[in-house]
């Protein structure tokens, strides 16, 4: 999910009654960041989200 240009993930305690969300920050594949980028663009945020991509996402394989 994206929200104001940040990427969120959701978990569940409950069995999937009920999720809590929060920032995702970590490793993502390049497939999943596109179709995000998509989901950024729709919602006229992607800046935003490139922001958010190059503090706190490292791609699968990324050198550092």
């Amino acid at each position: 999910m994206v929200y104001q240009g940040a990427i969120y993930e959701a978990q569940t305690s409950d069995g999937g009654a009920s999720y809590h969300g929060y920032p995702y920050k970590g490793k993502l594949s390049t497939s999943i960041l596109t179709a995000l980028e998509t989901i950024a663009r729709d919602q006229e945020c992607l800046e935003a989200f490139r922001d958010w991509q190059k503090k706190y996402i490292v791609l699968y394989g990324e050198r550092q």
